[in-house]
């Protein structure tokens, strides 16, 4: 389902989830409200009162689920367009699954936010050719986030050494010191506010391997082999590892120091694989604002 462009000339709103909504050509929308969005979600804290004391214990708060309400009022230009727009308003989300709430912004650019239906959506209409609608959504996971950023890197490897017998036959007058080695390094910035979670993505032969936060020396541990043409992911999201997007291999990761990248942030990633055969590793990760 696609909501779409239901926005002043400096945004677009789209609703996205497994239906088909589209506003049909010609139509003509004004956002009359977009609550939840730009503000950030409330924060819950539990607090212990003190025994036979002032006050509370300090306890840390968390960011509350995100409440969104978009509005908005529909000109038609016939009055069966109308109709069957009555009909997609009423299917957004009507199933129950989740969906993407997307706002592309001229300035701050494109953000998204996995949503439900909340409540009943109000859509009003007069018979003839105007539509007002007003849809509560309710987002499990208050970030919102950008589009998916990516760096690839090889595995490690060493570099040569020297040449011996030094200054001999070829290496007369010089000192060879071989080719280089490759770092095995990637590093993504996580340019919003929020905390993200890193997507590691391993395809080549490896014969195991360790991924390592180079700042806190966290790692991930993989004890099985990835054979060529196979693509692992470990998403640290929600912990999984999924061969080839449908096998669990979550008990070969002896070792499981997730981490997340915070706002404002860049982190770097060692990927070292001994033994390997064209393995690579690919960090995505989505900046996130609240």
């Amino acid at each position: 389902m696609a909501l779409e462009t239901l926005a002043t000339t400096a945004a677009s709103i789209t609703l996205t989830t497994g239906e088909m909504l589209e506003l049909q050509p010609g139509t003509n929308q004004v956002l009359t409200r977009l609550d939840g969005w730009f503000s950030p979600a409330g924060t819950r804290r539990n607090s212990t009162e003190r025994l036979w004391a002032h006050g509370t214990f300090s306890e840390r708060g968390w960011r509350d689920q995100r409440i969104i309400t978009v509005g908005g009022h529909i000109f038609t230009a016939t009055r069966s367009e109308a109709a069957a727009m009555t009909d997609d308003l009423a299917a957004a989300l009507a199933d129950g699954t989740a969906g993407k709430f997307i706002v592309n912004d001229a300035d701050l650019g494109y953000r998204e936010a996995t949503v439900y239906i909340s409540g009943t959506p109000d859509v009003i209409w007069d018979g003839n050719l105007d539509i007002h609608f007003m849809i509560d959504m309710v987002a499990p996971d208050p970030r919102k986030y950008g589009e998916l950023l990516t760096a690839r890197t090889p595995a490690s490897a060493p570099g040569g050494g020297l040449v011996f017998d030094l200054f001999t036959g070829d290496n007369a007058g010089v000192l060879d010191f071989g080719g280089a080695g490759t770092p095995g390094t990637a590093t993504l910035e996580n340019v919003g506010t929020a905390d993200t979670a890193p997507v590691f993505t391993v395809s080549g032969m490896a014969p195991g391997f360790t991924i390592t936060e180079t700042t806190t020396g966290a790692r991930l541990v993989y004890s099985e082999t990835v054979a060529e043409g196979q693509t692992l992911v470990m998403n640290a999201a929600d912990g999984s590892v999924l061969l080839d997007g449908y096998a669990d291999r979550s008990a070969y990761l002896t070792r499981r120091e997730w981490t997340r990248i915070p706002g404002k942030t860049r982190q770097t990633y060692l990927f070292e694989s001994p033994g390997n055969s064209g393995a690579s590793l690919t960090l995505g990760a989505r900046p996130a604002w609240w």
